[in-house]
């Protein structure tokens, strides 16, 4: 490995390690829910955010039909979120996927540890026995069904649209537990010694991802540690991630059908918002000029949380280099109703844009006039073109 990418990594295992504090080959690992022989392809295609306004650069909403800020509110790409919820027997089905939630008033009062005190301190760390998150959900009976389990983190990373009303009634700002750890991926290791690998994994296999809607999208905490849970049921295949790159350095995604600029240019960088906005839709590449910024959704579908980078370094050959590098989104930030008093009406805070650290898995918000150039030693927010899922 060379020094400036073994650099990166190092700072991305302290970063993943500082996650611990937020929550107190790039297959994907997770697997999938069980199904009870009710097998629901999930939905390959991103979700629609949710944002149905378009905003400026000062946080101003302006007429999301008129083309004079093209972000996420005047493309909105991506499937119609489609929930149901039974009030009978607490379950909400989402319709584009097939999953089924728990959604009754146990959820938020269900706290659990993902391993026993006994099997941290004896460091069997993937023994889910005993009174744990796991054998909570495998154990629950609900709506007629007793074949619920622990979610992955994709499952439950997919569920809430970020600007629209939580389809869940009950403890939707909380941070669950999903049963996925993080792994090195098998392009690291190559790169690594086998006192590195051990060492990483020594730390990454003490702990497993939670998630929350409100507090960024993700974090690893202590597997002793309690955290909420949400069950889940009548989910099945994860598509296997199929990512193919051109000479023009435009890579395809099967699955969404989308494709994604995967260059470093002086121009890509040093950009605010409306810049990274405005850079790609000027963009022409590869024979194509319907390039615009991606939605935070979107970007988040070439993640694979589970393993170190979160992206197909092999295909992904600029996030690679640029490990730390984050990405401007088109999708502006949005504040939860839990930060005001209770009953006061969802409140959006769109003087930020969201962004992605693909190489964690991460997304967080940057004020939309931030450029790096004006601060010393300064985190660099690129622009990354997408086009397609029209």
């Amino acid at each position: 490995m060379n020094t400036n990418t073994k650099l990166n990594l190092f700072f991305l295992m302290a970063l993943m390690a500082s996650l611990t504090a937020c929550g107190g080959n790039s297959s994907n690992s997770e697997g999938s829910s069980n199904n009870g022989g009710n097998s629901a392809k999930l939905s390959t295609k991103p979700k629609l955010t949710g944002q149905s306004e378009s905003y400026n650069i000062s946080g101003q909403p302006i007429d999301s039909t008129s083309g004079v800020i093209k972000d996420d509110g005047f493309y909105k790409t991506g499937v119609s979120p489609n929930y149901t919820r039974d009030d009978t027997t607490g379950i909400v089905t989402d319709h584009n996927t097939g999953l089924q939630w728990q959604d009754n008033s146990a959820v938020g009062k269900n706290g659990k540890q993902w391993i026993t005190y006994t099997w941290y301190t004896g460091k069997d760390y993937f023994n889910t026995s005993g009174d744990t998150a796991t054998t909570y959900c495998n154990n629950l009976s609900l709506g007629g069904h007793n074949d619920w389990s622990l979610p992955t983190y994709s499952e439950l990373s997919g569920t809430e649209p970020r600007w629209a009303k939580s389809p869940f009634k009950y403890a939707h700002k909380a941070w669950f537990w999903t049963r996925s750890s993080t792994k090195l991926s098998d392009q690291i290791k190559k790169e690594l010694s086998d006192a590195e690998i051990k060492k990483f994994e020594a730390q990454l296999d003490t702990k497993a991802l939670m998630y929350s809607r409100v507090f960024s999208n993700s974090g690893l905490r202590r597997k002793d540690s309690g955290a909420s849970i949400r069950c889940v049921r009548a989910g099945a295949s994860l598509p296997t991630p199929k990512f193919t790159r051109n000479a023009s350095n435009v890579i395809t995604d099967s699955n969404t059908k989308l494709q994604w600029q995967d260059q470093y240019l002086d121009a890509q960088k040093d950009l605010n918002w409306t810049q990274a906005l405005d850079y790609c839709e000027a963009l022409s590449l590869d024979n194509h000029s319907d390039w615009r910024l991606p939605n935070i959704n979107e970007l988040e579908s070439i993640m694979d949380r589970t393993v170190i980078p979160s992206v197909d370094t092999n295909t992904f050959t600029t996030i690679k280099k640029l490990l730390t590098i984050v990405y401007w989104s088109s999708t502006s930030s949005y504040f939860e109703e839990l930060f005001y008093a209770a009953g006061t009406p969802f409140r959006p805070e769109p003087k930020l844009a969201l962004v992605a650290t693909p190489s964690v898995g991460r997304w967080s918000a940057a004020r939309k006039s931030y450029v790096a150039s004006n601060r010393q030693n300064a985190t660099h927010i690129l622009a990354q073109c997408v086009r397609g899922g029209k």
